[in-house]
């Protein structure tokens, strides 16, 4: 669930999103978190190849 909000800062309109995780799923969406930045993920110009695992 995410909740979407603007902000206004220096002049400038920003729009955010608030995602929420429950405790009891946190364990399996921080592991994927930790292990996706590897360098396997990324292609020759160091931009992301590969999506970060639905946990």
């Amino acid at each position: 669930m995410a909740q979407l909000c603007t902000a206004v800062g220096k002049g400038h309109q920003r729009h955010i999103a608030w995602f929420l995780i429950l405790r009891a799923d946190w364990p399996a969406r921080r592991a994927a978190l930790v292990a996706w930045p590897q360098p396997a993920t990324l292609d020759e110009h160091g931009r992301q190849s590969t999506r970060l695992p639905r946990a």
